[in-house]
């Protein structure tokens, strides 16, 4: 039975050939040695009952050891009755008890579990998207290269899958890991892509109120001030009396600078925040004012131990880091050696770049005031203003966003390790260990019994009756011989009473 579980071990089910399913060839097998250690039991506290009387007993005795050769009651009454007289009987009759529990642990020794087993590595199977570059077709003139005006992109058209990235994330709307899973199960090396980083930094405490005037108009008084960050921003801010009743002060102002931006930087920006009633003072900021300074830039993303399991994708691990030119052939785009890569380098087309840095500039330049004031803001000033969490993972979730477009836009295959679900035998040999030592200890028992008997002398009798019937018993073969020939009836006596008669 061992053997059997051994070689099944680990096996998957569909290499199973064997028309008895393995549940049902175990508990042949079980039943099997069951019957046969529990046949030795048997005879051994059969056995165990002659050099009981050797010592002498009671006549119920011989009753007794009878009944513990037949089965587990038999067993349980026999230790509640001679208790600990003969060690032979009592390890039987345990060993006798325990076996009532051969079938459930048996039951228990097989499970039928499922495992990913591998399909190999292939990008028909599985694979996880690279973005090595950024190329529209854009160049100084407007134009790819060859390519007739009416088939080149505009500058709009080239960068609004970049802006539309933007907006998603932005709107915590990320796309999903550009990954392809055939099974559902996969895993993928370290994918490194070009893509997109963010740096938002909480400046208030760095930042200073200052350069205060007063408006030319006497009818509505106002006064504007300048926030100058850490960054080299001054911020424009105002407030102003439009009635006795009817003040406003700025909400927001923000700031995008593209003149000192060049790549892999894509923008920077500044942005200062007030409540409603938030008033400053000509030297200081309002005490609910918050300033932040914040940045885009190129770089290369690295994204580890992506899996995907039963379907659905984890968080994968993200390291960063910064990438430096290495050449610019023709003036048209740009090369960035990998760090992480010997072999690979991104590229960018700088006419991309530009485009798109002087849309964001425009995009994240603003002013919000309150009530009776004068804004000039959009959409994204608007949620700048509203975000009350921290405005660093709202641009987190904006350079997460446009790196999952460059990886799919311009899409390099990263194969990765496809896995399918596979029912294999696993044994459980804890639940194994239980049969195992009951048929040790019966094996031990029989050995034990035939020493014993031997040192003793004793006749190996066994469960026979014939010793008490046969004269003067011997072997076993020669009491068989002789009760071949001698008669055995059953009469009632004179007083009405039973008893045997042997006859020659």
């Amino acid at each position: 039975m061992a053997a059997v579980l051994f070689a099944m071990d680990g096996k998957p089910q569909p290499q199973w050939n064997v028309p008895i399913q393995p549940n049902s060839l175990i508990s042949i097998f079980s039943t099997v040695s069951s019957c046969a250690f529990m046949s030795a039991v048997a005879q051994c506290i059969s056995q165990s009952k002659w050099l009981h009387f050797q010592k002498g007993g009671r006549v119920i005795d011989l009753q007794r050891f009878d009944q513990a050769s037949r089965g587990a009651w038999g067993s349980l009454q026999f230790l509640g009755r001679l208790g600990f007289c003969n060690t032979i009987a009592i390890v039987g009759s345990l060993i006798t008890i325990a076996s009532l529990a051969m079938g459930p642990f048996t039951q228990q020794i097989i499970q039928f579990p499922v495992r990913q087993k591998s399909l190999g590595t292939s990008s028909s199977l599985a694979s996880a998207a690279r973005g090595e570059g950024m190329v529209s077709g854009l160049y100084t003139n407007g134009f790819g290269n060859g390519i007739a005006a009416e088939s080149a992109p505009d500058w709009q058209e080239a960068i609004q899958g970049s802006v539309g990235a933007l907006y998603m994330g932005m709107f915590g709307q990320l796309p999903s890991q550009p990954y392809v899973c055939s099974t559902g199960n996969c895993s993928y090396p370290v994918i490194n892509t070009l893509g997109v980083c963010s740096t938002c930094l909480n400046v208030t405490s760095q930042s200073t109120m200052g350069h205060c005037a007063a408006g030319n108009d006497s009818n509505i008084p106002t006064e504007t001030c300048y926030v100058a960050t850490p960054g080299g921003f001054n911020l424009s801010v105002e407030r102003g009396i439009v009635s006795a009743t009817r003040t406003y002060n700025t909400l927001l102002s923000a700031a995008a600078n593209q003149s000192d931006v060049a790549l892999p930087d894509i923008m920077s920006f500044a942005m200062y925040r007030s409540a409603a009633d938030s008033f400053y003072s000509s030297t200081t900021l309002g005490p609910d004012s918050q300033t932040y300074e914040c940045s885009l830039r190129f770089c290369e993303r690295s994204y580890a131990n992506l899996q995907v399991i039963n379907g659905a994708a984890n968080d994968p691990e993200q390291t960063a880091t910064n990438l430096s030119i290495s050449s610019s052939p023709g003036g048209n785009y740009v090369l960035f050696p990998s760090n992480a890569e010997p072999n690979l380098t991104y590229w960018l087309s700088y006419n991309d770049w530009y485009f798109l840095s002087t849309e964001l500039q425009s995009m994240f330049t603003a002013t919000m005031q309150s009530a009776f004031g004068n804004s000039a803001y959009n959409m994204i000033a608007t949620l700048l203003w509203t975000e009350k969490n921290d405005i660093s993972q709202v641009f987190s979730n904006m350079s997460e966003s446009m790196t999952r477009y460059i990886r799919t836009a311009n899409a390099t295959n990263i194969p990765g390790e496809a896995y399918h679900e596979e029912v294999y035998v696993h044994v459980r040999w804890a639940w194994f260990a239980f049969p195992a030592a009951l048929a040790i200890l019966a094996a031990m028992l029989q050995f034990v019994t035939i020493f014993i008997n031997k040192s003793e002398g004793l006749k190996a009798w066994k469960d026979s009756a014939l010793p008490f019937v046969v004269p003067e018993p011997e072997d076993l073969s020669e009491m068989e011989e002789v009760a071949k020939v001698l008669g055995l009836k059953l009469e009632v006596t004179e007083t009405g009473r039973y008893t045997l008669v042997v006859s020659h």
